[in-house]
């Protein structure tokens, strides 16, 4: 891991950066991951909905087709979902390998930096920054970057 010291335009303090990996953090893959979870709830009661108006070989075509295609969604979303995860992990254990994570909670024994410029907001061996402290680190820094 390279760290790179930069003064602020103002000259009024430092911020250490990180050379981050190239692609996606893993902070990136989160939010798709929380999003879909939703979208998992609707394919669940849906499924439900229909398994229950099942009422045998009478039960009208539309209900049946309707089960199975929720059902059918249920297993592609658990799909979908299992790749983004072993993405994910793959993505935290590179991370980890070349000295920094994007990801709160992680391991502190190395630091925690912005996903994106790659500034370091919390040094290894500190305490963990809680969800709250790391999005306002996170705007904080994007606004800077929106002010250049």
């Amino acid at each position: 891991m390279s760290i790179v010291e930069t003064k602020t335009e103002d000259g009024g303090g430092e911020a250490f950066m990180v050379n981050l990996l190239p692609g996606r953090s893993a902070y990136s893959l989160v939010g798709p991951a929380l999003l879909s979870l939703p979208v998992f709830a609707v394919i669940v009661t849906l499924t439900f909905i229909f398994m229950g108006m099942y009422d045998g070989p009478g039960t009208p075509k539309w209900i049946v087709d309707a089960g199975a295609l929720s059902a059918v969604g249920l297993v592609l979303w658990c799909g979908v979902i299992g790749v983004l995860n072993v993405w994910l992990r793959l993505r935290q254990s590179r991370e980890l390998a070349a000295g920094y994570t994007t990801s709160v909670g992680e391991k502190r024994t190395v630091p925690l930096v912005h996903p994106s410029t790659g500034e370091i907001l919390c040094a290894a061996g500190e305490p963990s920054l809680t969800w709250r402290e790391y999005r306002a680190a996170i705007a904080r820094i994007n606004e800077a970057a929106a002010d250049e």
